[in-house]
């Protein structure tokens, strides 16, 4: 970056879905963005210098990624990356980043496989490992109920959380009582979504806990199934749910809202990759 960039400002990417099918969802994290960097600039920037955002879409499409994260090293003005939100994408941006050597910080879950290259690549996300440790210790300590039943897709994310749910009940007293699995690009998965949900009134018991391990739509779309055929059982949902508008969820629009008690767990410590 030459010396007429520098007094610029200092310029940092930004790169995530900002139109497309996840646009509300990067507008909604690019907004928390923005607040924290008017903040800084409104208190005198970093060394009097103000922080510029370069905004970049990648549409949450790994190969319009990889081009804008191209046009990213192309421009020369960015000291650094943040972004991007899936983890395809994460990882076709991050190959460029890496071989052009600017600092990247992915907002992408934590098991994505990145390089553990230190200098280059890092994660705001603790992995799922990690995450399933928490929600038990939390289950059994903070909520004092020793049962669960999970509710997961069976993609990447799930299937990962999941196998690290099952180990660590194994060695604890926490009972599994049961499980259900969904494939998020079924096309009838209203129907999938409708049988669970189904199961569940059947079979769960009402003092057990509910996991649902799923993206952000799909997420709420259970919540509002839970909500409406009034299942009390407490829910725990795992994985960033900050795009769910709970007002979309009509609550107010059953005769008799159930006794919902739903938790919200999004951990975000700063380990590296």
């Amino acid at each position: 970056m030459d010396t007429a960039q520098q007094e610029e400002g200092i310029h940092i990417a930004v790169i995530g879905p900002f139109s497309g099918s996840y646009g509300s969802r990067g507008k909604s994290w690019l907004k928390g963005i923005n607040l924290h960097v008017d903040h800084i600039n409104q208190h005198g920037g970093i060394h009097g210098k103000k922080i510029v955002l370069d905004i970049f879409d990648d549409r949450n499409e790994k190969l319009v990624a990889r081009r804008r994260a191209f046009e990213i090293v192309e421009q020369n003005q960015a000291v650094a990356v943040l972004g991007h939100d899936d983890p395809h994408c994460t990882v076709n941006g991050s190959k460029v980043y890496r071989q052009y050597r600017v600092p990247a910080i992915t907002l992408s879950p934590g098991d994505i496989p990145l390089s553990r290259d230190k200098y280059w690549c890092f994660r705001i996300f603790n992995n799922s490992k990690t995450k399933a440790k928490f929600v038990l210790n939390y289950i059994q300590h903070v909520i004092a109920i020793s049962a669960v039943s999970i509710i997961h897709e069976n993609q990447h994310f799930g299937k990962t959380f999941f196998s690290n749910i099952q180990e660590i009940i194994d060695q604890s007293n926490i009972e599994l009582q049961h499980t259900w699995s969904f494939n998020p690009n079924d096309t009838s998965i209203e129907r999938t979504f409708a049988e669970i949900i189904r199961q569940i009134q059947k079979k769960q018991a009402h003092d057990a806990v509910l996991i649902i391990a799923a993206n952000t739509f799909q997420g709420g779309q259970l919540i509002e199934l839970i909500m409406q055929k009034e299942i009390t059982n407490p829910v725990i949902l795992v994985r960033d749910m900050s795009g769910i508008s709970f007002n979309a969820l009509e609550m107010s629009s059953l005769s008799h809202p159930p006794n919902l008690k739903t938790w919200m767990v999004r951990i975000s410590a700063c380990p590296l990759c």
